[in-house]
């Protein structure tokens, strides 16, 4: 009975991003009625080919169907590691149901500690995810262990810690990887809705030895400190032997690679983050070995596959590239 019902959830669902008309409207508000009725239950929704267990409220379906480019970098990154002959060995900060997961790849040999503090979203991951390749931890990271005060709210896919006075054990990265074995890790990933610079200065040890491709979220979510904090990652970075950053919106077109010396530039573009109402950013750090060669991919893919046909020559020429 419960699977049918998460198959019943996830086919009103369906039904309201593909259908059309009159069917469409009457699928979302059904989906609407079922999430308030039934106090957001699980749904079954294919994403990018993958069947993932949810809550009915997830926007990811919406996301995905709504943007081409939505969470398809890590695919890129673990495509682009594995040409190398590295399996993935991948820490993911704020994994939720394990969607990033199995967006970077989930394939023989490759390894995730995956950290979640909903208590929802980690189960669904749990589901989601195959335990011999995943390690979950349902936990909060921070940048050093210690308590930290909140209460964990989540809402349409998302959870973020707000103000409350409860207090929480956190974690930092560098604490998790070394209890589990994740010390050597070529990836980090952080998406935690405004405690992500706490994530990454807790994974400073990391970051140093390893250097890995790290990739994180970068919104404001109305910290006054949001530019000291951009500013000090960059910092932490240029000392731990990175060169540039690349940045991509979050939808998932690139937008510019920046050195970590041009602060003014960075500024510049927070700027228009911060005034244009128009998008978030995410971060990606290369590994110095790697950094050249990935982001010229990088730049050939988006100069060859734009959503704008008759600007592609214009693109790759401007690369300097041929069709």
């Amino acid at each position: 009975m419960v699977e049918q019902c998460k198959h019943l959830c996830g086919f009103f669902y369906r039904r309201a991003l593909f259908s059309k008309g009159i069917a469409r409207r009457i699928s979302a508000l059904i989906r609407r009625m079922l999430i308030v009725l039934f106090h957001d239950p699980l749904c079954l929704m294919s994403v990018r080919g993958k069947v993932l267990e949810m809550p009915l409220s997830h926007a990811l379906p919406l996301l995905v169907f709504e943007n081409s480019r939505y969470d398809t970098l890590p695919r890129r990154i673990g495509d682009f590691l594995r040409a190398k002959g590295e399996s993935i060995k991948g820490i993911d900060v704020g994994a939720n149901i394990g969607d990033t997961v199995w967006a970077f790849g989930c394939e023989d040999g490759d390894r995730y500690l995956a950290v979640e503090a909903d208590a929802c979203f980690a189960s669904c991951l749990r589901r989601n995810c195959p335990s011999s390749a995943v390690v979950v931890c349902e936990l909060f990271c921070a940048d050093s262990d210690r308590l930290i005060e909140g209460t964990l709210v989540s809402s349409k896919g998302t959870a973020r810690v707000v103000c409350g006075t409860q207090s929480r054990q956190a974690y930092s990265v560098d604490t998790l990887a070394a209890k589990h074995g994740f010390t050597d890790s070529n990836l980090l990933k952080s998406d935690t809705d405004g405690f992500d610079f706490a994530v990454i200065n807790g994974a400073a040890r990391l970051i140093k030895d390893v250097q890995p491709f790290v990739y994180v979220e970068c919104d404001d979510f109305g910290d006054v400190k949001y530019g000291r904090n951009v500013d000090g990652m960059m910092r932490m970075f240029a000392e731990s032997g990175y060169a540039s950053v690349v940045i991509y919106d979050n939808v998932g077109y690139f937008v510019a690679q920046v050195s970590l010396a041009d602060v003014d530039t960075m500024h510049d573009l927070l700027l228009y983050q911060l005034t244009s109402d128009q998008c978030y950013f995410d971060l990606l750090f290369v590994p110095p070995v790697y950094a050249d060669e990935f982001i010229a991919t990088e730049r050939a893919f988006f100069a060859s596959n734009g959503s704008k046909e008759r600007s592609k020559p214009v693109a790759l020429a401007m690369l300097g590239c041929q069709s």
